[in-house]
């Protein structure tokens, strides 16, 4: 990674030293304000706050009431906090598939145990079908794939949404993995539709595929998808916003989040059946609304403005994030920096004890968190840099994705990757270091006043190839 001398001093200088306003703000969060917030967010009342559910909305309407308490101003269309989106929850529909393919060795006819994901019914009749493997797909543009028939062996995650976006007719996977049914899924209609994708345990099709060469092959496709089943629905990510005070830097931003919603109730029985999600994500939750109750008793306001926010669906595919990001509530051009909080309470991270020290995504993505040490460190927390490739890999897992995507510097911070209770049922808000907390979410909040009293911008890393797609 490639920093100047001037960008290190003018990160330092910027904060050089907190001012006794700055300082008594930061003492505002402390140890039992965070674990208040976290104790009801993760509750068994709120039922692991499941897209949708009421669980979720009661969390929505609980940060909307801590924004408030914070002095932010709301900036929703109707003059709340709450920006409500429109979903719906599409399932498959149970019978009425019928896939045959023909041309091979043997015809094929496929018609159970399909697990389709599609928005919409769909008839194709002597439809050519086009294998494709990782390296063909690494190697295709969109124009490649578009209106193809697709069969995979497997389905490479680094191709799943290369695919999507792909607009090919129908991608069939041969899965290994027996298709346990068509679970619901979040749609935003407002998004493009994505071409349909089945996904079927059949070592008939594996075998019938498994010796063709990539491209063209001499099967044809008759298909026939039955519409999905639509539930709507209505959820709402939490908005709230802290003006800047300098006349041209205030239409500027630094945008700081967390994903309040989790996953549920396990369907299996047992005597805890509920996931409370202490950790991932009521501690980055949390931290936002301890951050915001923080920084909205400053006597003198930041340069840039903060937008504080809270999303709903991450879990379910980064929906609430995404649903903002083709939505926003602010210039997103306006934006120079993104920071996403996720797992800041669980210090048992699996490569030891996380003590005083943050985690970011795509650490060498950006000068972002170059510019953020300075403040981190005075407030006695660290940069803890993992190996590139973990840091990497963690960067395309969180609602950061939906800012970077829009060209906006924006990493996930957190203190842990990888931790026990992990989308476990045992998440609760008791195993959090509630003491190791408040000294870092004080360092993260006088990271965030770094950036927005900062005239200089974070910038993508255009010498690392993976960030450099996202410098627009």
């Amino acid at each position: 990674m490639k920093f100047t001398i001037s960008l290190l001093l003018c990160a330092s200088m910027a904060f050089a030293q907190a001012t006794a306003d700055q300082q008594a703000a930061l003492q505002r969060i402390t140890a039992n304000s965070l674990k208040g917030d976290v104790a009801f967010l993760a509750s068994d009342l709120l039922e692991g706050r499941d897209t949708p559910s009421a669980g979720l909305n009661i969390a929505a309407e609980f940060i909307a009431a801590q924004f408030r308490r914070a002095g932010l101003e709301p900036i929703a269309p109707d003059g709340s906090y709450l920006q409500t989106a429109s979903m719906v929850v599409q399932t498959s529909a149970p019978k009425g598939h019928r896939i045959s393919l023909r041309g091979g060795e043997k015809d094929i006819v496929l018609d159970e145990g399909l697990l389709v994901r599609n928005e919409a019914a769909l008839q194709l009749k002597e439809e050519i079908v086009w294998k494709f493997d990782a390296e063909s797909l690494r190697k295709s543009t969109p124009a490649e794939l578009k209106d193809k028939v697709i069969v995979l062996e497997t389905l490479p995650m680094q191709a799943a949404r290369q695919l999507q976006q792909s607009a090919a007719k129908l991608i069939i996977i041969a899965s290994r993995m027996p298709s346990r049914g068509a679970a619901g899924r979040i749609v935003d209609k407002s998004r493009p539709s994505y071409g349909p994708i089945v996904s079927v345990e059949s070592a008939e099709l594996r075998d019938a595929i498994h010796d063709l060469p990539t491209g063209r092959t001499q099967m044809l496709a008759d298909i026939r998808l039955a519409a999905p089943e639509e539930k709507p629905f209505q959820a709402s990510n939490v908005v709230g916003i802290l003006r800047g005070s300098d006349p041209e830097l205030s239409n500027t931003f630094v945008l700081v989040s967390a994903h309040y919603d989790h996953l549920g109730i396990s369907p299996r029985e047992g005597a805890d059946r509920i996931f409370n999600g202490a950790n991932d994500d009521a501690s980055g939750t949390a931290s936002v609304i301890e951050a915001a109750y923080a920084l909205g008793a400053l006597k003198q306001r930041p340069k840039r403005s903060i937008v504080f926010m809270a999303f709903f669906g991450e879990e379910k595919g980064l929906i609430g994030s995404r649903y903002f990001a083709g939505h926003p509530l602010i210039a997103l051009d306006k934006a120079v920096a993104s920071l996403s909080l996720e797992q800041i309470g669980r210090t048992d991270e699996e490569k030891g004890p996380a003590i005083k020290s943050v985690r970011f995504t795509g650490q060498d993505f950006s000068d972002l968190p170059t510019m953020m040490r300075p403040a981190l460190e005075a407030a006695g927390v660290k940069i803890e840099l993992d190996d590139s490739e973990r840091s990497a890999s963690f960067f395309a897992r969180s609602d950061n994705v939906s800012f970077a995507e829009k060209g906006i510097p924006a990493h996930t911070l957190c203190v842990a990757y990888v931790y026990p209770d992990y989308h476990g049922l045992a998440d609760h808000w008791d195993k959090l270091d509630y003491t190791n907390m408040e000294t870092v979410v004080r360092g993260i909040t006088a990271g965030l006043l770094s950036l927005a009293d900062n005239t200089a911008s974070p910038k993508w890393n255009k010498d690392n190839p993976a960030a450099a797609r996202f410098a627009k």
